[in-house]
C-alpha cells in the first residue's frame, strides 16, 4: 500500500484575488512534484478510498485549480473584482 497525504489550503478570512489564491496554489503544487513525484497526482474526496482514486485531478493547468478555488465561493459572495471578504476555503 503506498503512502497517502492530505492537504488542504485555508485563506481564513483575507481578501485575496481569485488570481493570486490560484497562482500561489499552482507554484506550491510544482514545488511539491519537485520533492517528490507522489505530488504530481491529485484526486478529488470521495466516500472511500476506492471512489477517490477514480477522480483524478490535473492540476498541472492552473484553469482546473482556478475552477476549484472558485467553486469554493458563494456566487454571491464574489465580488466584481474576484475578491471575497471571506476567504477561500478549499482542499
Amino acid at each position: 500500500m503506498a503512502d497517502s497525504f492530505y492537504i488542504g489550503a485555508y485563506w481564513g478570512s483575507r481578501t485575496q484575488n481569485i488570481m493570486e489564491v490560484t497562482d500561489k496554489t499552482f507554484r506550491t503544487l510544482q514545488r511539491l512534484s519537485e520533492v517528490d513525484e507522489l505530488f504530481l497526482n491529485w484526486y478529488a474526496g470521495g466516500n472511500s478510498r476506492k471512489q477517490a482514486l477514480e477522480r483524478k485531478l490535473n492540476y498541472s493547468d492552473i484553469n482546473n485549480i482556478k475552477k476549484v478555488v472558485k467553486k469554493s465561493v458563494k456566487k454571491s459572495e464574489l465580488k466584481q473584482d474576484e475578491t471575497t471578504e471571506f476567504g477561500f476555503l478549499y482542499g
